[in-house]
């Protein structure tokens, strides 16, 4: 770049306040934010397709620690699978386009928005 020709000097690493400090410490900047949003994106898409809240998670590991204990296996009763999950939280569930999950309101919402489909084999 023109701005940084002058000012930069490659035989004298980070003299004084270069443009070239602040151009690695951007860059830095921007990986940790980008590794950071990856890591929450990632954990919302875990959410999203196990079908529950960030506080639904800490109870269902509580209840899985005890159902542990007792020698039984604890399965999310709202967990209605992968695919079901996705279509029920982005409501794509009648629509005929895969992409309508980008497109907000194009599918009415399943339930009442108090009680929400369980799964069938729940054997509490």
């Amino acid at each position: 770049f023109i701005p940084f020709s002058n000012s930069s000097n490659a035989s004298i690493p980070f003299r004084g306040i270069v443009p070239r400090g602040a151009v690695i410490f951007s860059f830095i900047i921007a990986i940790a934010v980008f590794i950071s949003l990856t890591l929450m994106l990632a954990w919302q898409a875990y959410l999203i397709l196990s079908a529950q809240t960030t506080i639904e998670f800490y109870f269902n590991r509580s209840n899985e620690s005890e159902y542990k204990k007792q020698g039984k296996v604890f399965r999310n009763p709202f967990d209605l699978g992968i695919s079901n999950n996705f279509q029920l939280f982005f409501g794509t569930g009648d629509s005929k386009f895969w992409f309508s999950w980008l497109l907000p309101g194009g599918v009415k919402p399943q339930g009442d928005g108090i009680t929400y489909p369980k799964r069938r084999d729940d054997s509490k």
